[in-house]
């Protein structure tokens, strides 16, 4: 099942007591706090009911952050991943100073 990473960017302060204790089911419990869920229709109506506090995202599973899925890949990834050398490519080649 997907993901979701769900962060609290305004605070509860000052709104109803529903409002603040959704937030705190969804596990967020300081500003800028952020919890992964996954993304079922509950979870998703109590994104909605507190909307105007929190911002979501759909995460990819086994990725690390920061790597876009295959579909997702752009030139730049591509050229970076070009770019990149193993330990044992180093190791493997010759030094400039071996004459």
């Amino acid at each position: 099942m997907a993901k979701i990473k769900i962060t609290l960017t305004k605070s509860p302060i000052g709104y109803n007591k529903k409002q603040r204790a959704t937030a705190q089911a969804l596990g967020l419990r300081k500003m800028q706090s952020s919890v992964i869920q996954e993304d079922t229709p509950d979870i998703m109506g109590k994104i909605a009911s507190i909307a105007h506090l929190v911002t979501w995202e759909q995460v990819v599973e086994g990725l690390p952050e920061g790597i876009l899925p295959v579909e997702e890949e752009n030139e730049e990834n591509q050229e970076i991943a070009a770019a990149k050398t193993s330990p044992a490519d180093v190791a493997a080649a010759p030094s400039p100073e071996a004459d």
